[in-house]
């Protein structure tokens, strides 16, 4: 991944992520969003490499591509999950006024999030991933990341096609492989250690902050393309949504965003080779008085 960086700053950092898999009146196979397991029938090893993700298997991919839609579950209850993740952050050095409002200059726990998820089929080709999260240590609720999307099935030169669109409120947490900054590693870093001021636009620069829609489409099992815009939502909207607009970069217009990739299976072995990139024209922080800033982020990934 050429566009994500490293949190530096803590000589150690103790996280621990606690998983508790709130499957309303039914108990399911251990998985990483258990409403999703009980949909598909099959356990989280399933769909994620390792158990826990988020890099995605086959079945994986597959269910994502086809709208969160698999299987025929014949349930009244709503598929809903929960998490739960709690940290302990020792720096180096103690941070002066407090490493976070609320909390002492070293060695600090807490609970860092606690996120509730809508996770599964909504109607027979349109399902999301809905998540909503407390943040224990700035004290606020919040809409998280989102992913809504209808999938269908065709064929183009007598082979396979499926189809869809996305609307989603992060670039990249949308993606099939799950190798993108929404998902990149670190997948969990301390709330009160320091990290970089700089990154990308699209590694979390417009995290909650947009909607966007794209459409996507998967030929021959091979060949993966995706196109859509980003636009900032409204200063209400975002208020509503208990995201804090102020300091945030303001997209001019619509934000364009692309995705290819090539995947390929060679007996037991898995090969993928994908691009991504985000093309936006912001004022920084909000203001106009000085014109925009033009971003183009490029990015490429590779797995095996």
């Amino acid at each position: 991944m050429f566009v994500h960086h490293l949190s530096r700053g803590a000589l150690a950092s103790l996280t621990v992520a606690v998983i508790l898999a709130l499957n309303l009146m039914t108990s399911t196979p251990a998985a990483a969003l258990p409403s999703y397991a009980q949909q598909t029938g099959s356990p989280c090893t399933a769909c994620h490499v390792g158990g826990f993700g988020p890099r995605l298997t086959e079945f994986g991919r597959q269910f994502k591509l086809n709208g969160y839609v698999w299987g025929d579950p014949k349930q009244d209850t709503l598929p809903l999950a929960g998490m739960i993740i709690s940290s302990f952050t020792n720096t180096k050095k103690d941070q002066a006024g407090g490493a976070a409002t609320h909390f002492g200059d070293n060695n600090n726990a807490a609970v860092d999030e606690t996120s509730v998820f809508f996770a599964g089929r909504i109607l027979p080709k349109l399902g999301a991933f809905i998540q909503a999260t407390y943040d224990g240590i700035e004290r606020k609720f919040g809409l998280d990341n989102v992913d809504i999307r209808y999938a269908d099935q065709g064929s183009i030169g007598g082979k396979s096609l499926v189809y869809g669109v996305s609307l989603n409120n992060n670039p990249t947490v949308q993606d099939l492989w799950n190798t993108t900054p929404a998902w990149s590693h670190p997948f969990k870093s301390s709330g009160f250690a320091p990290t970089p001021g700089a990154s990308t636009l699209i590694d979390g620069g417009l995290a909650q902050q947009v909607v966007g829609l794209t459409a996507y489409s998967m030929w021959d099992d091979f060949l993966y393309l995706e196109g859509g815009a980003y636009a900032t939502q409204p200063r209400p909207a975002q208020s509503t949504l208990g995201i804090n607009p102020s300091d945030e970069s303001r997209i001019h217009g619509a934000a364009p965003y692309a995705r290819a990739s090539l995947q390929q299976t060679v007996g037991s072995q898995y090969f993928a080779l994908g691009v991504f990139g985000l093309d936006a024209h912001v004022y920084p922080g909000r203001d106009k008085s000085e014109g925009t800033d033009h971003l183009r982020d490029l990015g490429a990934d590779l797995s095996y």
